[in-house]
């Protein structure tokens, strides 16, 4: 488990988001110290856009480096932490976080 936290209206939405979707989709979760050690606020989260993936079936999603890159920039920008990508899986239709 990780210290990662939502507002709950927000996880919400994000999975609402994350399983209107049948292919494997990515979102990004922008985060913020959560004032402990490995305690993580979520402060913002996009959803990966269509031409951000280099690879996006049913099962398996990959990202373009060069939008990894933006994302690396506006959260080194923002002073934010980027700690996961959220990906689902339609067919278990359940929500994970990758590291």
């Amino acid at each position: 488990m990780t210290g990662l936290r939502f507002a709950a209206p927000e996880y919400d939405r994000l999975a609402r988001t994350l399983l209107a979707h049948d292919e494997e989709t990515c979102a990004v979760v922008f985060t913020r110290s959560g004032g402990s050690e490995g305690a993580w606020i979520a402060a913002d989260w996009v959803l990966a856009p269509a031409d951000a993936y280099s690879h996006r079936d049913g099962i398996s999603a990959e990202l373009w480096p060069a939008y990894l890159v933006e994302i690396a920039n506006r959260a080194r920008k923002e002073k934010l932490g980027c700690e996961s990508a959220c990906k689902i899986d339609p067919i278990s239709r359940g929500i994970g976080v990758q590291f």
